[in-house]
């Protein structure tokens, strides 16, 4: 009687002990063809062997020798041996399910997995409206049930809504419509559609921003000229203006604005003396205007001879 209450405690005990050293580990979406990676809880101890379990039936076992997987898990898992972790690859919807690991011969974890169909790519349609300048936005899917839950968004002039799968649009405020399908484990986006209403003259922001893009160097350019080319009296006193002016940025253009002025200066001088040596002197001119009256007068004498 001693030996079969000792026994069933230590059974009890077991049982403690491996439902508290499993871990219950946040579940994982994957989609149909992909991959998996399932990692167990750490375990401290050398793993000598592992076991993993889809539901209840055994996927795939290790000890301490060759991996062996079985059924549908042949040729697409990978063990990794050192922590256990689990690999599965070329997935179908058939592998849904829990998969729990036994390390050392101990539960440690367990996982559910979800695997989804990726969502299909949607076909954006626009046709006219019942009124005047009004267009119907139509977004046409068909998607398998087990990518379910799809969920329907909109991206309107790259801005993202949420949205039916039907939208009516009047008047020209919104120019570019997308639609979007995404689930757990995927998104598809259909092609752009535009807005024949849409007005794509330039509205007052960009109007404005152009004119500041102008404005704003030639303002820059006046205060740069009055600061340091004109210097009036009323900016004497402005301590602004002479901490400018007293600045290193100030100091160098005042004097790349004297250099400048002093070569110009200089090139001036040197055109009124080019023009002054290039004037007949007063006497030259005189003994010109001499000479010439004197040709005449003999001319004049020689015709009253003949």
């Amino acid at each position: 009687m001693l030996a079969s209450v000792s026994l069933f405690f230590l059974v009890l005990c077991n049982l403690a002990h491996d439902l508290s050293a499993q871990m219950i580990l946040s579940p994982k979406n994957a989609v149909v063809k992909g991959e998996v990676v399932l990692v167990p809880a750490h375990v401290s101890a050398k793993i000598i062997d592992v076991t993993w379990k889809h539901n209840s039936d055994i996927a795939l076992e290790w000890g301490g020798i060759n991996v062996k997987s079985f059924r549908e898990f042949e040729n697409r898992t990978t063990l990794d041996t050192t922590n256990g972790a689990l690999t599965i690859r070329n997935l179908t919807r058939e592998l849904n399910g829990t998969y729990t690991a036994e390390i050392n011969n101990l539960i440690v974890s367990s996982q559910q997995v979800k695997i989804f169909d990726p969502v299909p790519k949607p076909t954006l349609t626009r046709t006219d409206g019942e009124t005047e300048n009004s267009h119907v936005f139509t977004c046409d899917y068909k998607a398998p049930e087990n990518a379910q839950p799809v969920e329907l968004k909109w991206r309107i002039d790259d801005v993202e809504q949420p949205g039916p799968k039907v939208r009516i649009v009047q008047g020209n405020k919104n120019c570019s419509f997308v639609c979007e399908l995404i689930n757990p484990v995927s998104k598809q986006s259909s092609e752009a559609v535009g807005n024949p209403s849409c007005n794509n003259g330039l509205g007052p922001g960009p109007i404005i921003g152009i004119f500041g893009i102008v404005l704003i160097p030639v303002l820059l350019f006046v205060l740069f000229y009055v600061i340091f080319v004109r210097k009036p009296p009323v900016f004497k006193d402005n301590p602004i203006i002479k901490a400018l002016r007293n600045s290193a940025f100030g100091k160098l253009v005042d004097r790349n604005i004297s250099t400048s002025k002093g070569n110009q200066d200089g090139a001036g001088a040197q055109e009124d003396e080019r023009m002054m040596n290039d004037r007949p002197s007063d006497k030259s001119a005189e003994h010109g205007a001499n000479g010439t009256s004197d040709s005449k007068q003999e001319d004049k004498a020689a015709r009253a001879a003949d």
